[in-house]
């Protein structure tokens, strides 16, 4: 019998994700057809993994521990990536010089190179305080706010739990004091501009901004009281590419093929520049006369480049893979960077764009194809709307 992912069931529950529900959680309990198409694609590549490799994979996809289902969902888009682009591939092969067994081994006729999954993701310690907020957010949905919904941004967390009761408090004499309908959402009126509260305890330091619901809405239990937003969803490591290449780059030994390590971010904050600095050295820039920068140099202290010396030359290049999520395969489109002057150069991997060292700047070069086209994706998938207006 075929391993699945999700159960086969009817969805009626077509609910944001909680604050606290689990990746997997979510997408195996969310109805309509914007998270059929979705199941169905993630099912579809798995089903195309070696079954002696399927049970592995699987329990991490299916995880309650958002990180171990990230990084089977970021070694799954590679797996597929991989085998799109012609390659057979051995998962965990053999190595000349090591008794440890990198991700993945992937062949095309003469052509050969080892890839590695790698991610920059939270620290233990992080991820404890996102549950915990995760709690505080859950608690403050629970709590009886017939005409008030909450932005809350965190400014400072600490390693004590947030106390519920004394915030629940707090939360309840602010809202008496005011109008929802002063307080309500339009296009004239942004959201820094409503009533904003600051709330400490225990080494946390939260903002709150009460918005009116809007008359239909009000008592209505369904609509959840806190407003998640993008940056609820996304978490920053400073420095965690940098770390991933650290602990994977001379993990192998000497290889007999080129290296590649894929490092998924956990945000679509990290530019090119920021890449570009990273493995080349932080730039210095001098004004180019008409209002731009060009670049005068570069420090000594890239992964790749020390000035006009070569380093970690056994990693022939670095994909970087910001914020994979199932839902957005379609539109994303990740980078390949090659190294200026590798030991093994590994061959173009025409899916991702490319980029390749220029006197100092990388030079980009597109794919022919977009990554749906590539996966065989309509342009206006998935299907319909995520979250659907409910029926009143």
């Amino acid at each position: 019998m075929p391993v699945t992912l999700f159960s086969q069931r009817d969805r009626t529950d077509t609910s944001p994700r909680a604050h606290g529900e689990t990746q997997h959680a979510f997408y195996d309990r969310v109805g309509g057809a914007f998270w059929d198409d979705v199941r169905d694609l993630v099912e579809s590549w798995f089903s195309r993994v070696d079954q002696t490799d399927q049970l592995d994979l699987g329990g991490r996809l299916r995880s309650d521990d958002d990180r171990q289902f990230n990084g089977a969902f970021h070694e799954l888009y590679l797996h597929e990536s991989l085998l799109r682009m012609g390659y057979t591939l051995t998962i965990h092969p053999t190595l000349p010089n090591s008794d440890r067994h990198v991700d993945f081994l992937a062949e095309k006729g003469q052509r050969a190179f080892y890839l590695e999954a790698g991610s920059a993701r939270p620290s233990d310690v992080a991820t404890a305080s996102s549950a915990r907020m995760g709690q505080v957010y859950e608690f403050l949905n629970k709590m009886d706010s017939p005409n008030f919904r909450f932005a809350v941004k965190l400014v400072q967390h600490s390693k004590h739990p947030l106390k519920p009761g004394p915030l629940r408090n707090k939360v309840r004499e602010w809202i008496e004091t005011l109008n929802p309908d002063d307080c309500l959402l339009s296009d004239s009126v942004r959201l820094a501009e409503l009533p904003q509260l600051s709330y400490e305890d225990s080494g946390w330091l939260l903002e709150l901004t009460a918005m009116g619901r809007p008359p239909w809405q009000r008592g209505d239990s369904a609509v959840r009281n806190v407003r998640m937003t993008e940056d609820d969803q996304v978490w920053t490591d400073e420095g965690g590419i940098a770390k991933t290449l650290k602990a994977k780059g001379r993990a192998y030994g000497e290889l007999d093929a080129p290296f590649v390590v894929a490092v998924a971010t956990g945000s679509m904050g990290v530019t090119d520049g920021d890449i570009a600095a990273l493995l080349y050295g932080n730039g210095h820039w001098d004004s180019d006369g008409s209002g731009g920068a060009q670049l005068k140099q570069r420090q000594p202290n890239g992964y790749w480049k020390a000035g006009s010396h070569s380093k970690h030359r056994g990693v022939s290049a670095v994909l970087v893979v910001p914020l994979l999520r199932p839902a957005t395969i379609a539109a994303q489109q990740h980078t390949i960077w090659e190294h200026p002057d590798p030991e093994i150069k590994v061959d173009e991997l025409s899916l991702w764009r490319r980029a390749i060292y220029d006197n100092g700047m990388p030079t980009f070069i597109d794919p022919e194809r977009t990554q749906a086209d590539w996966f065989d994706l309509d342009d206006d998938w998935p299907t319909g709307d995520p979250y659907p207006p409910r029926v009143r």
